[in-house]
């Protein structure tokens, strides 16, 4: 679908297109915003362009979702994208940036879309998406946030992170339905967000002993392979079936001097791992009457 040069479209309006034999589209330089699931479960769209000098503002969520997208090309003076705008678009090879003055947005290393979390922001951030076909990637030292769904349903196998990483947060399904088997995460994570590793067959993570983690969310690791974690004394709270359905789990080890303040059955829910809890652990263990769970007692830890 194209339109003619002199367009006076301005919004792509929400479900506009959706469940749409639409193959392609070319949208007009006029348009400043395009609403919620426009573009919707049209399985059949594989390629979306933009005009030279587009004004784009403002992608709203689940745009792109469940469609095919093979190529995909955006302007750089995008202010700002939603939650899910581009999840479930797992054949997406072909990505590029078309520069302007405003340079919220770029392509680097053939690889990753990179771009600035806030339009104020001075430079580059945030990650919001990977090739789909990349292996393995190195994260830039920059990179403060890695944004929600930007590495699911994508083949990543290996994450590294150099030793100066400034990244700060892992946001809702960053590596979802990935194919990340393992990951040391940055001392200067404090947030991991909600399904952030799920649906993955990671088996392990890794924490720096001067780990910054404060907070884990829930579903973080749901229905992963994880076989071994150990929790950096920084971390004071897990949310509610962080580790529901791993039924590779096995051990968790809980640091000396930990700030966790609670340990509940509700973290696990399905998964019966066995927890290693030291003998100086002040928060609260409360796993119910029911406690199907294996706990290694303090006494043995001392």
């Amino acid at each position: 679908m194209t339109f003619p040069n002199d367009s006076k479209l301005q919004v792509i309006k929400k479900y506009a297109f959706l469940n749409t034999g639409l193959t392609s589209i070319c949208i007009p330089s006029n348009v400043i915003q395009i609403c919620d699931c426009a573009f919707y479960d049209s399985t059949q769209l594989s390629e979306v362009t933009f005009s030279m000098n587009s004004k784009l503002k403002i992608i709203e969520q689940r745009v792109f979702t469940c469609t095919n997208l093979i190529k995909l090309q955006l302007p750089s003076c995008i202010e700002h994208v939603y939650e899910g705008w581009l999840c479930n678009t797992p054949y997406l090879t072909d990505i590029s940036v078309i520069p302007s003055e405003i340079s919220n947005f770029a392509y680097i290393n053939d690889s990753l879309l990179i771009g600035k979390l806030h339009p104020n922001d001075e430079s580059f951030n945030t990650i919001y998406l990977i090739r789909k076909d990349v292996l393995s990637v190195t994260i830039p030292s920059f990179i403060k946030y890695i944004s929600h769904y930007s590495f699911s349903e994508s083949r990543i196998e290996k994450v590294d992170f150099p030793e100066d990483s400034q990244l700060l947060i892992i946001d809702k399904c960053a590596f979802s339905y990935s194919r990340l088997n393992r990951i040391k995460i940055p001392k200067t994570v404090s947030i991991i967000c909600e399904f952030a590793f799920s649906d993955n067959p990671i088996k392990s993570i890794e924490f720096d002993d001067d780990s910054e983690l404060e907070l884990v969310d829930k579903n973080a690791f749901a229905s992963s392979q994880l076989w071994c974690i150990s929790i950096p004394q920084s971390l004071t709270s897990i949310e509610d079936e962080c580790f529901s359905d791993c039924i590779e789990f096995l051990i968790i080890e809980i640091a000396e001097n930990s700030e966790l303040e609670v340990i509940k059955k509700a973290i696990f829910d399905d998964s019966t791992p066995l927890i290693m809890i030291p003998v100086d652990f002040k928060g609260i263990i409360n796993f119910g009457e029911d406690d199907e769970f294996e706990e290694e007692g303090k006494d043995d830890f001392e």
